[in-house]
């Protein structure tokens, strides 16, 4: 008897924890492409929420790298590569004294701060209009991004735990919108 309320024990924790992966994603939720002459906009909207060790990892003063990449999809016969064409950087840390969230944009050399982790994330979750040059984009069909968390810019002894663990490496894997222009 105490058998299967330890196996029904063991099927809750493993229930509890899945619930906690499924809670926390990363998506690419729209991407509107136009275009003029010379280049061509991109405006996306991605979906990020954060699983509870990147929480806690921010709240204890780790800084997280947060990337949107946007990339040309090129079919080999061997498979598809993407061709990277733009990268935006993000840094996401607290401060220890506001308790306010800090987001560093990288590319544009501009800090702000967020009373909340929430807010911190609507703003990465929303990047910059993105130009490309139209000669890059030649006659290509769709264009790939995808946003993730660097794990390779985490402290030491958190890599190696991020390597292992998918409650830290949370990506959007490339995804694929047709360009209608």
């Amino acid at each position: 008897m105490s058998r299967n309320y330890w196996s029904c024990g063991l099927m809750l924790i493993a229930l509890a924890s899945f619930s906690k992966l499924a809670m926390s994603q990363f998506s690419v939720q729209q991407l509107h492409v136009s275009s003029n002459n010379t280049n061509v906009q991109l405006i996306t909207e991605l979906k990020l929420i954060f699983t509870e060790p990147l929480q806690q990892a921010v709240d204890h003063g780790i800084t997280l790298q947060i990337v949107t990449e946007f990339g040309l999809p090129t079919e080999y016969w061997y498979g598809r590569e993407i061709v990277l064409l733009k990268e935006i950087r993000y840094f996401l840390s607290r401060n220890a004294l506001s308790g306010r969230y800090v987001v560093y944009q990288q590319d544009r050399n501009e800090t702000r701060t967020f009373p909340t982790q929430t807010a911190a994330l609507r703003h990465i979750s929303i990047p910059p209009i993105v130009l490309i040059p139209a000669i890059d984009l030649d006659d290509a069909e769709n264009i790939a991004i995808r946003a993730f968390v660097d794990t390779y810019k985490l402290p030491s002894p958190l890599r190696l735990q991020a390597f292992f663990s998918r409650r830290w490496s949370l990506n959007t894997d490339w995804t694929l919108w047709p360009i209608q222009l």
